[in-house]
């Protein structure tokens, strides 16, 4: 049996747990992988607990799960035991293993296929010639038809599968692109999760994903399950006490003798970085108009009562490629303005059923892809309200100064937090209005729901429908 030294339990600085009925999952992974001879540690078995967490419904009350902690500390250990529940509980037909290095994807591999090997009772249900060797096409396959895959983020690795779990390690180099291109294949799948581990930021643009995600986790963003490991910023980096706070491996993995080694060889901001996972999160705040810290704020688990009064708005992206519906009404947890995404899809044909279904009165901007709409939703008795561009620039005034002021309530959704985070201004009058035309990613769900929020906070006389559908 592998025995991974067990020391005193030791607890992340920074730990969110996504709302879940049970951990069952994760007691039967642990099960397993002690079984297979990986007998985890309390803080990994923890680590798994936060990942596998289900509600009630039987999904994943994760969505996406990150770990951040120091190197050689033992976070392989939790993903081998991720993909052998994966594999031989969780009845997931493709999990994917990625790595910024093939080296380390490939050493993934070759450890989570010696675990199999050695347990008879999971080496028989690996199909015949089920184990994959071929350099760049490693992976295991079982007689079930389960996969597992390891790949490098290269080119374009990752197209044309659709994983039911994405493992990015190394998720330190990261980027946008590579984002883009492993995240739709998880789409279609009926309860997919996207694992993050790595150590700490680097300083660079390779981390700007990882910067992210690092800021939803300490901000407590209830959509993401996280848990990190780090010394306070003021740490005395020569404070064995600092090394115990960061590293849970200490001193079984990680001993004195290699620490203080570590400490003359490194540059000294490069030490806090790797050993203590002290990281500055500052970046330009040029891409966001709506400031990133006072946005994730924002970011809840709060939704919109269902016999609650709500506004809708229309909002059709510049090469009308995607058409969204944004919906605002009160937050159930109190005195704020909720927003959403109601709705986001390919083209424009589904609009105007969709909306007529729903009984609901939308307002459009004018002028905009948008308003090509009006007169088929009006033929077909969708009321709406055509929004002027000086009543635009205060709308946008409205959301800015409601997610400010901490008065707004949003579920940090994809489309929308991309949105938010590249919306350009410009000026109009003695205000703004979101431009459209020079921001570089489709801006339509943050212009649906500034237009939904900024009537939902200024509302006219008609009354507002009902949300029964939800």
């Amino acid at each position: 049996m592998t025995s991974l030294l067990a020391g005193p339990s030791v607890e992340p600085r920074y730990r969110t747990v996504p709302r879940s009925v049970t951990t069952a999952a994760a007691d039967e992974a642990v099960e397993l992988a002690a079984s297979a001879g990986l007998v985890l540690d309390p803080w990994q078995v923890d680590a798994l607990r936060v990942c596998l967490g289900e509600r009630a419904d039987g999904k994943w009350a994760a969505r996406q799960f990150a770990l951040i902690v120091p190197r050689q500390n033992g976070k392989g250990a939790v993903l081998e035991a991720l993909e052998l529940a994966a594999l031989f509980l969780f009845d997931e037909k493709l999990i994917m293993h990625s790595a910024h290095e093939f080296k380390t994807a490939a050493e993934a591999f070759l450890r989570v296929k010696a675990l199999i090997q050695n347990t008879p009772d999971l080496d028989r249900r690996v199909a015949h010639n089920g184990y994959h060797n071929a350099h760049g096409n490693e992976g295991i396959t079982l007689k079930s038809g389960a996969r597992l895959k390891f790949v490098a983020r290269t080119g374009g690795s990752g197209r044309g599968f659709s994983g039911d779990r994405i493992i990015l390690d190394e998720a330190y180099n990261l980027w946008d692109r590579g984002v883009s291109a492993l995240a739709p294949a998880m789409a279609a799948r009926p309860n997919p999760q996207a694992i993050f581990t790595s150590s700490a930021p680097l300083d660079d643009d390779s981390s700007a994903v990882l910067k992210r995600i690092v800021k939803r986790g300490r901000s407590q963003d209830p959509t993401l399950g996280y848990v990190e490991f780090c010394a306070d910023d003021n740490a005395d980096p020569d404070d064995p006490g600092a090394w115990a706070e960061a590293n849970p491996g200490y001193p079984f993995r990680i001993d004195d003798d290699a620490i203080q080694a570590e400490r003359g060889l490194m540059l000294p901001e490069d030490f806090k970085r790797e050993r203590l996972g002290i990281v500055d999160l500052d970046e330009a705040e040029g891409e966001w108009v709506i400031p990133a810290s006072a946005w994730h704020d924002c970011g809840s688990s709060s939704e919109i009562p269902k016999d609650a009064e709500v506004t809708y708005a229309l909002s059709v992206s510049t090469d009308r490629g995607y058409s969204t519906f944004g919906v605002a009404g009160p937050s159930s947890l109190g005195a704020f303005a909720h927003i959403e995404i109601a709705a986001n899809q390919k083209g424009t044909h589904w609009v105007v059923e969709w909306a007529k279904t729903r009984g609901i009165r939308v307002s459009i901007r004018k002028g905009t892809q948008a308003a090509s709409l009006i007169a088929d939703l009006v033929a077909a008795g969708v009321p709406v309200d055509e929004v002027t561009a000086e009543e635009y620039a205060k709308c946008c005034g409205r959301l800015y100064d409601a997610a400010i002021e901490g008065r707004l309530k949003h579920r940090s959704e994809g489309v929308l937090e991309a949105a938010v985070r590249k919306a350009l201004k410009r000026p109009y009058s003695d205000s703004f209005i979101w431009d459209a035309r020079k921001s570089t990613v489709d801006i339509a769900p943050l212009e649906a729901v500034t237009l939904a929020v900024s009537k939902h906070l200024q509302p006219d006389s008609e009354p507002a429908p009902r949300l029964e559908w939800l």
